[in-house]
């Protein structure tokens, strides 16, 4: 019988296991240099051991990457303008014709569904970190303080800004890499469509984060930076995903003025409008057209 796998199925498959070995690697080098003691001064063995399971299972389920000559393909219309900025949502509407259009959710209470009921485990994922660690910080260290929140607030911060960088400077850089394909499938897609990233994607993220976090900042400090990385991350998936759908906002609402922000981004040029929990941030760096402080004038 002939395999019902091919070639590049199979290819991808032994990256995917051969990265699942490394995470089982670093999460044993992981163990050995951070946990110490009882745990109050490092990462304890429960925590490194459910990073390491949910990472490995994470990436052995994770989708094959775009292949090269598709890339290259996208990259060739990146940043044309597909419709007018002034004619924006009648462009969301029109805009192609996805072949899962019929999933995208309609109404909140089915789009809450799909997002942490359905088929993408990422989010299910966050949210069983998220009460993981505030359980440890609760239980097993010392008392909230001021600091905790000041911590908290400045991680929030960090990531609004980490949003616009990473945006601009890696998922739309000159250099091939696996984050600018997933991108690039992203923006080839029509602008309704279910989007959520890998479950591996967000834990691998989270994980980078909350080591250099321990390495920065007392673990009681840490683990409440990494629960503020970790809910502000969920927050970015969740206004990702529901301004990809067909759920309706009330005018001049934030959600509404956020999704009107991101169209723009993927509809009429992929070079500005590229903040997201804080769209202010593309006025204050010059990518937001529609703002005399910008740069760059309109684009129309």
């Amino acid at each position: 019988m002939a395999s019902l796998v091919s070639p590049t199925s199979r290819k991808a498959n032994h990256w995917r296991i051969f990265l699942a070995a490394i995470i089982a690697a670093a999460t044993r080098t992981t163990q050995a240099f951070f946990c110490q003691g009882n745990g109050r001064h490092g990462l304890s063995l429960t925590d490194t051991n459910v990073f390491g399971a949910a990472a490995i299972l994470s990436v052995a389920n994770s989708r094959r990457s775009t292949p090269k000559a598709d890339v290259q393909k996208m990259d060739s219309t990146i940043v044309t303008p597909r419709f007018s900025n002034n004619n924006i949502p009648n462009a969301v509407e029109n805009d192609g014709n996805d072949p899962d259009e019929h999933e995208v959710p309609r109404r909140l209470g089915e789009a809450l569904r799909v997002f942490f009921l359905g088929a993408y485990h990422g989010p299910r994922l966050i949210v069983a970190i998220l009460f993981g660690v505030a359980l440890q910080r609760w239980d097993d260290m010392a008392p909230l303080t001021v600091w905790d929140g000041a911590v908290a607030a400045a991680t929030v911060v960090f990531w609004w800004f980490q949003e616009f960088f990473v945006h601009r400077k890696l998922l739309h850089s000159a250099w091939d890499w696996y984050g600018k394909r997933i991108h690039a499938e992203h923006h080839q897609n029509s602008y309704l469509h279910i989007s959520i990233d890998p479950a591996g994607l967000m834990l691998g993220w989270l994980v980078v984060a909350h080591v250099m976090l321990r390495l920065m900042l007392p673990l009681p400090l840490a683990l409440s930076a990494t629960f503020a990385y970790a809910a502000a991350g969920l927050w970015y998936e969740y206004l990702h995903f529901i301004v990809h759908t067909r759920v309706r906002f009330r005018p001049n609402s934030y959600w509404e003025k956020m999704k009107s922000h991101h169209s723009r981004h993927h509809l009429v040029n992929e070079n500005y409008w590229l903040g997201f929990s804080l769209p202010v941030i593309d006025t204050w760096m010059g990518t937001n057209p529609h703002h005399p402080k910008s740069n760059e004038g309109n684009v129309e």
